[in-house]
Order: structure tokens, then C-alpha cells, then sequence
């Protein structure tokens, strides 16, 4: 299966162009990832964390059953998820991030505290869903979950609309937040702005190109400080790009070269590309004030440079993480194994974000085969 995905990927490392693949079986090997990682019931298990299940983990599910067409897992991911992190009702509250064993033995919510990015991912899968597969009662749970999210964890900092990595735990003093940039894809805002064009979703596009220039080095940070007066800054107790920061390669790789802001975004990223090419590997870590990069990091952070290294037309290098992503297997590792299906479903051409967020998929298109 990964042979026949890197064959896929020599090809759209040829043209690196957004064109649409017939691949020739499930995008990123969806059925072993739907058997390491996703219960019967729909849960979907960090195995390396205890067990736990995140809201994350069951909005990347989603997406990625959406992607395979497998209806019947979608519902089950989709129906855990409502009953285990939103009480029954997605349209009520955004979903508990944390799910598992507490001390005492009991399987239960283990931190109701929300994470914004993910009720935004499942928001706009279930528009996507509800399109494809004609069901309107999921088009009414995303407009409800991107409305509550638009109405709770939308706030403005001086000028700026700004996205709350959750209700709790992100202010600072004098008015302050602290800010993930992975929390905001640009084809998710995109969707969400087509879908629910009231809401804030075109603001947060328009200004994530402001919130990633904060970095002198060109990286991606995990972490950032917005001001109302003095704007965007980097985290003073953790300046570097690592774990959270990875995906914000993989979205910006991943956009439509028609989307206003991809060209600016690649721009801000760029010490990613000079980091690739000091070192021949993706780092760990990078230092967003000086850009140093140390550590080696796992295949799954190789799997994810990679659209955005080919949408920078640097083949050489992208020919390079390919080799050691196919060469590093990630196991039953849920996040490494996350990046992965997301990069090696685009990479084979299963998937396409349009410039308007539009979900495109091969089997729907004129594919190349």
C-alpha cells in the first residue's frame, strides 16, 4: 500500500500541481488506520496516551471516513463523539477535549475544557457530509456547532478577530490571548465562510497571514501572544515550533494555489524550507526567534512538510522527507498516523480543498490515471 501511495506522490512531485488522482485503493490505507485506531463504537484510541480519545481524534476520523466514503464508520465516529464529548447534542455545546479513565477506574469526560479546532474540522465535515451524502439533519448540527464556536471562542483583540484554542485557560493580562496557528486552516475558514457567510471565518483567514509573520525566523510557532495594541509576539516561555506547529506546513501545503492568502502564508513559513535544506531532515524543534532546528523528528512530521514542500516546488527536498516517511513506519501511533493520512490522501491525488473550501474528491472528478 505505501509503494503504491509513493508511486502516486512521484507523479504530483512531477507536476506539483492540484490535479486529482484515481488512486488505485483508500487514501493514506484507511482500513488500517480505521482497525489500529477507531472501536467498534466509533471511538477513536490514543494508544499512546492511555487510551484517552480526543475531540481531535474523532474530527480527523470524520473527515478521513468522509474522504474514504465509508458512511458507516462516519456515522459511529460521528455518534461517540455527540454522545461521549457533547452530552447528546452537538448543537448545544462544543465537545469535551479529553475522554478516558480517571483514577478511579471510571471511563469518563476527564477535561470538559473545549478545543477549538476541532469542533471547527467536524463542522465543516459534517457541511461536507450533509452534501455528499444529502443529509440535512448534519447540515443543521454544523451550522449549530460552527455558531456556538463563532459565538464562544471568537473574540476580538483590538482590530483583530481571533480564534480561543478553548473557553478556558487562553487569557492574559491587559486583554491578551494566547493562540495556536494550527487551530486555523485556511480551507476550513474557507468552508466555514461559504457555509455560514454571517460568521467570522473570512476575518480569520484574512488575518492569518498577520498572525504567522510574528515569527523572525519563518516558522510555524505553537504557541502565540496577541495583544490589543502591539498585535501578534511570540510566546515568551516557548518560542519554538514542534508537535502543534507541524500541521500548519501540512494546511498550508494542502491550499488551493487560488486561495488569496497560500502565497503570503508559504512566505511566512519559509525557515520550514531552509531548516529541510541545512539539514536534509525535518527537525524536532525549531526556534521561531532564531530558527535553529534540533532533534530528528518522526515520520509523521516527514509525511506532513511534504505538500507544502512541493507546493514551495522544492522536489529535491520533498523527494527526500517521502524517503524517510516511507522508510520510518509510525505504528499505532495515533498522532504520526494522523499527519500521515492526511498528506499521503492529498499527495495521491483522493482529496482537493478548492480556493472557496469545497471538499473535492478523485472518485467525483475527471481523475489522471
Amino acid at each position: 500500500m505505501r509503494r503504491l501511495l509513493l508511486k502516486a506522490a512521484l507523479g504530483l512531485l512531477a507536476t506539483a500541481g492540484p490535479a486529482l488522482l484515481c488512486a488505485a485503493e483508500p487514501a493514506g490505507d484507511w482500513p488500517a488506520f480505521a482497525r489500529d485506531f477507531i472501536q467498534a463504537d466509533g471511538r477513536v484510541i490514543d494508544h499512546e496516551a492511555e487510551a484517552i480519545s480526543t475531540s481531535e481524534g474523532q474530527a480527523y476520523a470524520l473527515f478521513f471516513a468522509l474522504v474514504a466514503g465509508d458512511r458507516a464508520r462516519f456515522e459511529t465516529v460521528l455518534r461517540w463523539a455527540e454522545d461521549n464529548l457533547a452530552q447528546g447534542r452537538l448543537e448545544d455545546r462544543a465537545m469535551a477535549w479529553k475522554w478516558g479513565r480517571d483514577d478511579q477506574g471510571q471511563w469518563r469526560v476527564l477535561d470538559a475544557n473545549a478545543a477549538s479546532d476541532a469542533d471547527l474540522w467536524m463542522a465543516y465535515t459534517l457541511y461536507e457530509a450533509a452534501r455528499r451524502w444529502q443529509v440535512p439533519a448534519w447540515r443543521l448540527k454544523a451550522d449549530a456547532m460552527q455558531a456556538h464556536v463563532a459565538r464562544d471562542l471568537v473574540t476580538r483583540v483590538g482590530s483583530r478577530a481571533t480564534l480561543l484554542p478553548g473557553p478556558e485557560g487562553f487569557s492574559l493580562p491587559g486583554g491578551g490571548v494566547r493562540v495556536n496557528p494550527s487551530y486555523l486552516p485556511l480551507f476550513v475558514l474557507r468552508g466555514l465562510a461559504r457555509e455560514a457567510p454571517q460568521g467570522p471565518w473570512r476575518s480569520l483567514a484574512e488575518g492569518l497571514p498577520e498572525m504567522l509573520a510574528a515569527s523572525p525566523a519563518k516558522v510555524a510557532p505553537d504557541w502565540l501572544h496577541v495583544a490589543p495594541a502591539s498585535g501578534y509576539s511570540l510566546a515568551a516561555d516557548f518560542p519554538v515550533g514542534s508537535y502543534d506547529a507541524i500541521r500548519v506546513y501540512l494546511w498550508a501545503g494542502m491550499t488551493h494555489p487560488d486561495d488569496p492568502a497560500r502565497e503570503t502564508v508559504l512566505r511566512a513559513l519559509a525557515g520550514m524550507k531552509a531548516c529541510v535544506d541545512a539539514q536534509g531532515r525535518v527537525a524536532e524543534r525549531i526556534d521561531a526567534t532564531r530558527g535553529t532546528c534540533t532533534g530528528t523528528a518522526d515520520a509523521g512530521f516527514s509525511w506532513a512538510v511534504l505538500p507544502f514542500l512541493m507546493a514551495r516546488d522544492d522536489l529535491a527536498q520533498a523527494q527526500r522527507a517521502r524517503a524517510a516517511a516511507a522508510t520510518s513506519p509510525v505504528g499505532k501511533r495515533y498522532y504520526p498516523r494522523s499527519l500521515e493520512q492526511f498528506a499521503a490522501g492529498w499527495m495521491a491525488g483522493r482529496f482537493r480543498f478548492a480556493a472557496d473550501g469545497r471538499l473535492l474528491l478523485a472518485e467525483d472528478s475527471e481523475c489522471e490515471r
